[in-house]
């Protein structure tokens, strides 16, 4: 008989991210055959080599290559038509502007090196990656298991799996974690917004916290206020984050620009136009030398009665995915500077690897204003000297928490469910949201302040899977998959 506490069939969904995304999505498929054998697991990978590599593992694949090769014969009028029907709850537009290989909805000015394509091409692509995966996903799975929506490829998956009521589980690294110890975990949707989380939040409602988990937030709370970004960086990955203004690959220049020369734009829409990227280089080179009297000094400098803004680093997802009507942030940094009171001012700091990305103009626009001050010193430090803290979605926003400050979120991201974070629908609502922190004193007037901090910190805690969403951490996210199943499951029934 049917084992019904394991799914039938599952897809799992690679990206652009070559082998290492392919070989984990592999392993995680045979991680699955293990634990629940009679789950029938396929891949939906990019290219026909990357389905090949599967199909070598005794794992069913379908490539969007492949795909695409049999139903070349479409009409695009008919196709965008037809999206807009069946999809009313997709901005496409959006979808296709978060793509920043040929976009710049950050505003860079040719930072980033985008290379330049025609509106038909750009509607072609991602007419091609819709019907590809609502092919991939038929039958219908039970579910889908998927990298985060850092590229088109993925962020079109999940608006076609939503539509289809397919659930997708994400696999998310975690940065802030206790002990600097590597861990991650399951998302559900674009803006990685994390069902454990929620569910660990819900689980303590209408109780007070144990002696045990005071002094389990307490704890976590303390590493928080000593978090730096950088070093855990470089502990996860083994690189620095963020000290060169130049692209990545330019140690390994001449082999990474023969790979590129055999990518096809139609199927490898990231191919970089090489051309536009050395002159990226060498704009973020000469911006990163003369940024350096803009960005202001080095120790806090902040005035009195402020505001921090810190710069997001760009082009990524947290602002192309999480606030695409907020990835200009010189015009952000504008509407936040319009909506505060009278006498307050406003500290923006520079992302420590958006140095030379940000064109300068962006930086002298904002110095025009005489309440509008830069702060070079590290964000932790910046902090306890201001009295509100704006962001798109940067995880500042959980370090100001971490210190008692108010947070103004004006994207969607993973830490939105807690319940002191101030959510504005709009740069229009802002006005309000900033008088009512900063001159009727709404925030701190809340005598619930410590017990919403320690509540959303636990539930954070909760919410982490104990591995990095790696290669070496599959069989632990595939356990927690199975885990994630079964919740599913039992909620359906419920329902």
């Amino acid at each position: 008989m049917r084992d019904d506490s394991v799914p039938r069939d599952v897809v799992f969904v690679s990206n652009q991210g070559g082998d290492p995304v392919v070989d984990l999505k592999i392993a995680l498929a045979r991680e699955f055959g293990r634990l629940a054998p009679s789950t029938r697991r396929r891949l939906a990978v990019l290219s026909s080599a990357q389905a090949e590599r599967v199909r070598a593992s005794d794992v069913a694949a379908e490539s969007f290559e492949d795909h695409r090769g049999r139903n070349a014969d479409y009409d695009l009028v008919t196709e965008r038509r037809r999206l807009l029907r069946e999809y009313p709850e997709t901005n496409w537009s959006c979808v296709l502007l978060s793509e920043r290989t040929f976009f710049d909805a950050s505003n860079l000015d040719g930072g980033a090196g985008e290379r330049r394509v025609s509106q038909e091409y750009a509607e072609r692509l991602l007419v091609e990656l819709v019907r590809f995966f609502e092919s991939a996903l038929k039958p219908r799975p039970d579910l889908v298991v998927a990298q985060t929506p850092d590229s088109l490829m993925t962020l079109v998956l999940y608006h076609v799996a939503r539509g289809r009521g397919i659930p997708v589980r994400g696999l998310c690294p975690a940065w802030i974690t206790p002990g600097r110890r590597p861990a991650g975990f399951l998302t559900e949707d674009e803006f990685l917004h994390a069902p454990a989380m929620r569910r660990a939040e819900l689980a303590r409602a209408g109780r007070p916290l144990t002696a045990d988990e005071i002094a389990r937030a307490d704890s976590f709370r303390d590493e928080i206020r000593g978090f730096d970004a950088n070093a855990v960086y470089k502990a996860v990955t083994g690189v620095a984050f963020g000290r060169s203004a130049l692209s990545p690959n330019a140690m390994r220049l001449f082999s990474y620009l023969r790979g590129n020369e055999s990518r096809r734009p139609e199927i490898e829409y990231f191919k970089i136009d090489p051309f536009r990227k050395l002159v990226a280089n060498a704009k973020r080179l000469v911006r990163k030398a003369l940024s350096r009297s803009l960005l202001g000094p080095a120790s806090v400098s902040v005035p009195p009665r402020s505001v921090f803004f810190p710069l997001h680093f760009q082009p990524e997802a947290s602002t192309l995915v999480g606030g695409i009507h907020h990835a200009d942030q010189a015009a952000t940094a504008e509407a936040i500077l319009k909506s505060l009171p009278l006498g307050w001012s406003l500290v923006v700091k520079e992302h420590p690897a958006g140095r030379g990305t940000r064109p300068l103009s962006h930086y002298r626009r904002l110095l025009r204003y005489p309440n509008v001050f830069f702060c070079d010193a590290p964000s932790k430090a910046i902090l306890p000297h201001v009295d509100a803290v704006v962001t798109v979605t940067g995880t500042v926003g959980i370090e100001a928490l971490a210190l008692d400050k108010p947070v103004v979120m004006l994207g969607q991201w993973f830490w939105d469910h807690c319940a002191l974070v101030y959510r504005p629908k709009s740069v229009h609502e802002l006005p309000a949201v900033l008088r009512s922190i900063l001159v009727d004193g709404a925030y701190c007037a809340r005598t619930d302040r410590e017990d919403q901090i320690r509540r959303f910190l636990l539930s954070y805690l909760d919410g982490l899977v104990p591995a990095s969403p790696r290669l070496e951490g599959a069989s632990t996210y595939a356990a927690e998959l199975l885990a994630e199943f079964g919740r599913l499951r039992e909620a359906a029934q419920a329902a």
